[in-house]
């Protein structure tokens, strides 16, 4: 009993051709809509933060910055929150 190697034909090669995926589309309308959506949350994001230091500016003190909140957290500062904030990101 021998074995011999398999041999390809003419045949053989056409259907293997003609598995292979090839796309229709480059997926621009998905691309773009991603796209869009991205620029239309940043401009969002920006409008917000940009409203947040224009009318807090002079809100924000350094005593505001380092104290803690008193009064039940209805005055003082904001410090034990950004302590804990940076602790968090330090330890992730």
């Amino acid at each position: 009993m021998t074995i011999s190697a398999p041999t390809r034909t003419k045949n053989a090669a056409a259907t293997v051709n003609k598995l292979v995926f090839k796309p229709k589309s480059r997926g621009y309308l998905p691309k773009g809509l991603c796209m869009l959506a991205s620029l239309l949350i940043i401009i969002i994001l920006a409008v917000v933060l940009g409203n947040i230091v224009i009318g807090g500016t002079g809100m924000i003190t350094w005593d505001f910055l380092s104290s803690p909140p008193e009064n039940g957290m209805e005055s003082g500062g904001i410090f034990p929150a950004i302590f804990g904030t940076v602790a968090l990101v330090i330890l992730m």
